[in-house]
């Protein structure tokens, strides 16, 4: 008798110890964030440099009349100038490109202007009641490369009339490789030692 409950409790022990010792290996996901480098593109405008600007005159002739009932006054061939603008530009990035560069000329008559101080002038507030004229030219750069772009204004008589000129560069972009460090997450999968005990619950 002795014997048979030292056989049952020691198998009752055995038992136990089977039950809650990690004994069995089962897998389990985990999520782990990492850093790694990625590529992309990002635009940029080109450089360029505005070499030189300015403005110079040229001329055409025009035969002017005066004629009062009928009567001829005054019969002649004048050289009307007109203002010219210049813009040279260089390209200073490593691709080609096309520029693009918006002429604006503002104008207005010398009679007109008188009345506004003429010749120390408020530009910003005459702007409203000059004439306008815009041209739009562009050219194709390779890289290093200068040219000159210009815009005549031929309806502007710079005897009869004040003015003022200015411009704006449009640039073109290029797509430039870049790298920037990401965070990201992967799934591994790691394995943990229980209880064949905790085993046999997780199955129920």
């Amino acid at each position: 008798m002795k014997k048979v409950i030292i056989g049952i409790v020691t198998f009752v022990v055995i038992a136990l110890i089977v039950a809650f010792v990690p004994i069995v290996e089962v897998p389990y996901a985990e999520t782990i964030q990492y850093e790694d480098t990625e590529t992309y593109y990002d635009t940029q405008p080109l450089t360029y440099e505005v070499v030189e600007s300015h403005t110079e005159t040229d001329s055409y002739n025009e035969r002017r009349q005066i004629v009062i009932g009928g009567v001829v006054f005054q019969d002649e061939v004048v050289e009307v100038f007109y203002p010219v603008g210049y813009v040279t530009l260089q390209n200073k990035d490593n691709v080609s490109g096309t520029f693009g560069v918006q002429f604006t000329f503002y104008a207005l008559e010398k009679s007109v202007a008188g009345m506004y101080g003429y010749p120390d002038l408020d530009w910003d507030m005459l702007m409203t009641f000059c004439d306008v004229y815009e041209k739009q030219d562009s050219i194709i750069l390779e890289p290093g490369e200068t040219e000159t772009i210009t815009a005549a204004i031929s309806d502007i008589d710079v005897d009869r009339a004040v003015w003022k000129w200015g411009y704006t560069i449009t640039e073109p972009t290029k797509s430039v490789e870049k790298e920037r460090t990401v965070t990201k997450e992967r799934t591994e999968t790691h394995y943990e030692k229980i209880t064949i005990f905790k085993y046999l619950l997780s199955r129920l």
